[in-house]
This record gives structure tokens, sequence and C-alpha cells, in this order.
């Protein structure tokens, strides 16, 4: 049973962006759910409706609350329906919807309605958790497959310096190779995900994993193959842990480049009424045979936090951190960035996502030829993507993005900029 607290907290995300005239009647919307006067609270929506002229909207998704609480899933998830048809951009619908479709044995509508949310979610550790709960649907009685096929169009595919000295004035000269390269990089991947063991609220799956790297430019190919247990517990309707030992092996031209062995962790929570935090922190203990000075570990981290702005309307900001601890001292880095998105939902069903990232690294040794401080990168990127979240062609899903890359260091093969055109495909079966 979703308890009150929770139903108060979902309603009052949705409603943010009421004018404040209204801010008491709304008020008393919630507070009448938080005591459970579900009568009380569905006549103050329906005048919140009126006033707004938007239909019976925010009653209905009132009324599947209380429909969900009262057990009668069924009609629950036909209002929940209905809200998410008129709001895209819902994701509390979406929930109630999955989660009695899935209580009432209609585990194909569920996934569905997981894999709508995840369409029109924005990238990041949020949208991996709701990933991997419909994985976890997909691959409940049967294994699953999916995959992917990126190319980009890149003025820059090899992230190298424009320039050709290594320090002007003096007859050092970078070579050709080091130099920035205009050229397309290919990546495709698939998955295939079973369900070893599970009930309603912690599951286990197991999930083999190829993705595949190519440039025209290095014209080197680069299979990576991972295996990973993902454990998925629900603590209750708004929180979510992930925790998934793994391990990935990766190769370059068939030559063993790359082992790594690790443990990715998620959690997805609500920490208010308008805004949720998601959390994602890696280990990986990391072999490379060709190059043992970079063997060693890795540290990863990200603190996402997304904020409803209104019905069509998203904000997520975000801060990561990255720490490499190389064998070889003098290779270690640590780096951390902070992103902001905007998503916004247009033209019954264009979703456009506006990303702009700012972020630093740190090296443990000065730049080349260069006794004096060590070396720092400072880079930024600006990005805008296009989809349509009804939009595919079969079972594949096309979105396409552009996005410039500026990098400045003191080191000059670090300083360069790039200016890329992504189409992504995606399906699953």
């Amino acid at each position: 049973m979703i308890k009150s607290g929770i139903l108060a907290a979902l309603l009052a995300s949705f409603i943010l962006c009421t004018p404040p005239a209204h801010a008491q009647t709304l008020t008393d919307v919630i507070q009448a759910m938080a005591e459970d006067d579900f009568v009380q609270a569905e006549a103050l929506a329906r005048q919140v409706d009126a006033r707004e002229g938007r239909g019976d909207i925010l009653a209905a998704f009132v009324a599947a609350s209380r429909l969900e609480t009262e057990g009668r899933c069924a009609d629950a998830a036909t209002l929940a329906d209905a809200v998410i048809t008129a709001i895209p951009f819902f994701a509390p619908a979406y929930m109630i919807a999955y989660r009695c479709h899935s209580q009432l044995g209609r585990n194909e509508v569920a996934a569905e309605r997981l894999r709508a949310l995840s369409g029109v979610m924005p990238p990041g550790p949020e949208r991996d958790v709701v990933l991997q709960l419909l994985q976890n649907e997909e691959a409940r009685y049967r294994p699953t497959v999916s995959g992917y096929f990126n190319v980009v169009p890149s003025s820059n595919a090899n992230r190298q310096t424009s320039q050709s000295e290594l320090i002007p004035g003096l007859p050092w000269i970078i070579p050709e190779e080091a130099r920035g390269q205009s050229g397309v990089i290919f990546q495709a991947g698939g998955a295939v995900a079973q369900r070893l063991w599970g009930t309603n609220d912690l599951y286990l799956t197991g999930v083999l994993r190829t993705d595949i790297r190519y440039s025209t430019v290095d014209k080197q190919f680069e299979p990576y193959f991972t295996a990973e247990l993902p454990l998925t517990f629900r603590r209750d309707a708004d929180t979510t842990y992930v925790t998934a030992p793994y391990g990935r092996i990766g190769l370059t031209d068939n030559v063993h480049t790359l082992t790594e062995i690790g443990l990715r962790n998620r959690a997805s929570l609500a920490l208010s009424e308008r805004q949720r935090l998601a959390l994602e922190l890696t280990f990986a203990a990391l072999e490379r045979p060709e190059d043992t000075r970079r063997s060693g570990y890795a540290i990863d981290g990200s603190v996402a936090l997304s904020t409803i702005l209104s019905e069509t309307m998203t904000l997520t900001t975000a801060l990561d951190v990255e720490f490499e601890h190389t064998d070889d001292a003098a290779l270690r880095t640590f780096e951390v960035s902070a992103r902001g998105r905007l998503d916004t939902l247009l033209w019954d069903g264009l979703l456009v996502g506006l990303e702009g990232t700012l972020g630093r690294r740190f090296h443990n040794r000065p730049p080349p030829l260069s006794l004096g401080p060590d070396q720092v990168d400072t880079f930024a990127t600006g990005k805008i993507d296009l989809s349509h979240r009804e939009f595919a062609i079969g079972p594949v899903m096309p979105s396409i993005y552009y996005q410039y890359t500026r990098s400045w260091s003191d080191n000059v093969y670090y300083d360069y900029d790039s200016h890329d055109i992504g189409l992504t495909l995606r399906t699953s079966f």
C-alpha cells in the first residue's frame, strides 16, 4: 500500500507550476490526501482542474492514487494511463501504471509503461534506474535482447590539438597523427538479460553485453565484453537501489588491452515534493596488459538532482567525479565536472534536451617540457538533442544530437575543440 506522504510528494511535483493565487486550494488537496481524505482531495482537485481549463486530469491522478491504495489496481491503471496520455512528462502517473499493470499480471503492458517513461526521462542516473527496472520486467519470464547503434561524424574524432608546434617559435613539430583529425566514430552493442531470481521487491538479473567501437581516424576495432549481476531492491514505491558486480574485457584489434572488475551502485529516491535525487558510485580494478603503467583502480561517482518545473519541463543538475589511481604515479588523474540539462516536450511529442557541462581535470605531473605546476585541463561542452516519443522505425527508436566541445590546457596536446553530430538508434526484442 502506498503511504499517503508519498502520494502528497508526487502530487506536489505535478502542481508545482500552478500560479500562486491557487496555492491555498492546492495545499488543501495535498493535506486531504495526507489525511487519507480522498473524497475531499478529489473535490478540490476538480476545482483546480476547472480553473486551469485542463479537464479532470488532476482529479484523475488523485483517484488513481486512491484506487491503488485500496488495492483496486485495474481501475487505477486505467486512470493513470489517461493521465499519461494528457501529460506525457508526468513520471508519477507512469509509476502507478507500471506497478498496477505488473500486479495484475500484465507484464508486457507494465514494461511498456517503463519503456515510455525511459523515453521522456533525460539521460543520467535516474534514467539508468528506470532502465534497470525495465530490464528486470522484460526479462521476468524469458531472455530479452536489446541493442543500439551510434554514428558520430566529428571535426576532431581523436580529440587532439589543432596546433602544429609543440612550443611556438621552436623547431619541435607535433606529428600529424597526434593532431586533431576529422572522422566518423561508430559504436554498436547488444545485451541479453534474464531474471535469475526474484520477489516483488527484490530480484537478481544476469546480463551479458557486447560493445564495439571503431573510428575512421585510428582505424582500430575495439570490442568490449561485459558480464554483470544487477541486484535490484525496491524499498517502497518511491525508492529503488541497484548494486551490480561486473567483469569486463577489452580488445584492440584482437589484442587484450583491458580487464576490469568492479561494482556499480545506484539509488533513486524522492527528496522533496518536486525533486528526486539519484546517486551512482562505481569501484573498479583495472589491468592493462599492453600498458601496465596505467593499471590500478578507478572510482567514479555522480549525484543528480531532477526538478519538475512544469508538466512538460524538467531541470537536471549533476556533479560528476572521476579518480584514476594508476601504478605509475605520474599518470594519475582526478576529474570533477558539473552538468545542467533542461528537457522539454514540444509539438505533440517532440523531446528537446539542452545540456551544458563545465569541468576540470587535474594531472599528477607537469606538462611536457615543463618543470612548473602539474597539468590542469579545463573543458566545456554544449549539447542539444532531439527525439520523438512516438516516432519509431519498426522496433527502432532514433534520436539525433549536436555537441560542441572545447578543452583548454597548459599541455598543447589537450588544447582542442570539436563539433560532433550523432545519430543513435535503439531497439529491444
